[in-house]
């Protein structure tokens, strides 16, 4: 019997700490976590709701703070990750470092608000007012940004790439140095923006007006201009190789030193466009404006020159080698010292023309319109073709042997 009660005692014994263990789980669930969790704290929630302004480093992700009045409240770092901002009044709102990546803002007011070094990060920003608001440093990859306004913002160093901007109003605004790779800008307002060093590279640009925009040496490659607006901007030593251009507005626009090898410039507007050592080579420009543009120095070897208008162009010292200009229009051109070996210039209307001193080696002229043309001292071979009946000798023309 004694042994009966020994053995009953240490099996109880060693049952207590299962016992213990279970029921401090079963309190903790009636006693410790007696409400739902929430991602964010529900007593900041309520402070915010009461329009307590000071919100430092706050923790409302996930909260419904839909048309809140948050007006030059301090959110400083505050964590607002996935929470719902849409009509919120953030007017002059110190957002700086806040976590935003995927907040609901659709039609915010963010007027003067401070989202420098912020995280908006696919956030829907669509429609929000961003006029101007700081940005600098802030990443919006994958935002959404449609129509929304940003009228002098500071966008200055902001990361934009793949963020989507179509028919976003940005006039005036700072993107020195901002990454938009592979944004969407469609239609997007930049008259007189500020996009110097920008990296725009495989951005949709399509009919959006760039009117006065400052893109010197922005990055430019493979991006999408077409249709788009581009009149007195200045792209100088800008990166548009390989950039789609055609039916660009691109009247008095500043392209000296740019780069754009292979782009496509077809039926693009360049009158008085400065392309000033401009690297054009094998750029299509069929069917181009380019009426009294500047061209002195331009590297424009095998680019397609077809059906375009180049009267009046200043096309000095401009290597046009193995280029397609037949058909083009070149009444009153400067074309001295021109290097047009191997050009195809049939058919092409060259009155009045200035090609002294221009290399015309194995050129084809056959068809052109040579009328008062002047071809002093400029050079030719025996594979050089004129038009029938031209007497190139008797016009100064000098044969290469």
């Amino acid at each position: 019997m004694a042994n009966y009660m020994k053995s009953k005692v240490q099996q109880s014994v060693s049952f207590l700490p299962m016992l213990v263990v279970a029921f401090s789980a079963f309190s903790g669930v009636l006693f410790l976590n007696p409400s739902p969790s929430y991602a964010f704290d529900q007593a900041t929630l309520s402070r915010a709701l009461k329009g307590d302004k000071f919100l430092v480093k706050a923790d409302l992700s996930k909260a419904d703070l839909s048309g809140a009045d948050l007006r030059r409240a301090y959110l400083i770092r505050a964590n607002l990750r996935r929470a719902d901002l849409s009509g919120a009044d953030l007017r002059k709102a110190d957002l700086g470092e806040a976590d935003l990546s995927g907040a609901q803002l659709l039609g915010a007011k963010l007027i003067g608000a401070d989202l420098s070094l912020a995280d908006l990060s696919l956030s829907d920003l669509g429609l929000s007012d961003l006029s101007g608001a700081k940005l600098l440093g802030a990443k919006l990859l994958g935002a959404d940004l449609r129509r929304a306004k940003l009228i002098g913002a500071d966008l200055r160093g902001a990361k934009l790439s793949g963020a989507d901007l179509r028919r976003a109003k940005l006039g005036e605004a700072d993107l020195f140095q901002a990454d938009l790779r592979s944004a969407k800008l469609g239609g997007a307002d930049l008259r007189s923006a500020q996009l110097l060093g920008a990296d725009l590279s495989l951005a949709d640009l399509s009919l959006s007006d760039l009117s006065l925009a400052d893109l010197r040496s922005a990055k430019l490659l493979g991006a999408d201009l077409s249709n788009a607006k581009l009149g007195e901007a200045d792209l100088f030593q800008a990166d548009l190789r390989g950039a789609k251009l055609g039916g660009a507005d691109l009247r008095k626009a500043k392209l000296g030193g740019a780069k754009l090898s292979g782009a496509d410039l077809r039926r693009a507007k360049l009158g008085e466009a400065d392309l000033f050592q401009a690297d054009l080579r094998s750029a299509k420009l069929g069917g181009a404006d380019l009426r009294s543009a500047q061209l002195l120095g331009a590297d424009l070897s095998l680019a397609d020159l077809s059906l375009s208008d180049l009267s009046l162009a200043d096309l000095r010292s401009a290597k046009l080698l193995g280029a397609d200009l037949s058909n083009a229009k070149l009444g009153e051109a400067d074309l001295f010292q021109a290097d047009l070996r191997g050009a195809k210039l049939g058919g092409a209307d060259l009155r009045k023309a200035k090609l002294g001193g221009a290399d015309l080696s194995g050129a084809d002229l056959s068809g052109a319109d040579l009328s008062e043309a002047k071809l002093y001292m400029a050079q030719a071979d025996s594979n050089t073709t004129f038009p029938a009946g031209f007497d190139a000798r008797g016009a100064g023309v000098i044969f290469r042997k």
